[in-house]
């Protein structure tokens, strides 16, 4: 037995998690541009510590929930869940003040 869980952990992410944040997405953007350096670029880690403040602080995105992945309480990974509206072509009934309850 090692000590560790490997369990990995889905949690909203916070500003306490930028630098790991940064860390991760610069880790794979030098991955991606090695695959297809005429597709992809590797941005300033600065740059990437900046948006990503930027983006955490912004708590007005009610429709943006942004999740990381841990193990072992380290960053391995992240992602962001945007709530859209459903389309014409959705199976979804749009619900709100015109709608009708059924």
């Amino acid at each position: 037995m090692t000590g560790r869980s490997d369990a990995v952990v889905i949690r909203t992410a916070s500003t306490s998690d930028v630098e790991a944040l940064a860390d991760v997405y610069v880790s794979s953007a030098r991955h991606h541009a090695a695959l297809d350096p005429a597709f992809y670029n590797v941005p300033g880690r600065d740059a990437v510590v900046r948006h990503l403040r930027d983006a955490l602080a912004d708590e007005d995105e009610a429709d943006v929930v942004r999740l990381v992945a841990e193990v072992d309480g380290t960053v391995v990974g992240s992602a962001d869940v945007q709530l859209r509206s459903p389309g014409p072509a959705s199976m979804l009934i749009t619900r709100g003040a015109a709608s009708r309850p059924r």
